[in-house]
């Protein structure tokens, strides 16, 4: 038994128009100064860094921005509790 296959094209149909977002839709609000705060004591900087004179500078470009570090192991047993 021989069967027969159509290879057609499926039928094209004009392109659908994509609504526009407004700008306002798309924006992000803008962070408050409170939730800036919120977000600085949250957020935890590992320093893992082989040395302490880059741990340190990366702190120092940090400082402000960030309430918290946390010394990594590799800096800690190659600095020990100086850093």
């Amino acid at each position: 038994m021989v069967t027969s296959l159509s290879l057609s094209s499926p039928p094209t149909s004009p392109a659908q128009p994509v609504p526009a977002q407004t700008a306002a839709a798309t924006a992000q609000k803008p962070a408050t100064a409170a939730a800036a705060a919120a977000a600085q004591e949250r957020l935890i900087v590992a320093l893992d860094f082989p040395d302490s004179e880059t741990a340190l500078a990366c702190a120092d470009k940090l400082t402000g921005s960030i309430s918290w570090f946390k010394v990594g192991l590799e800096l800690y047993l190659a600095s020990g509790e100086s850093v």
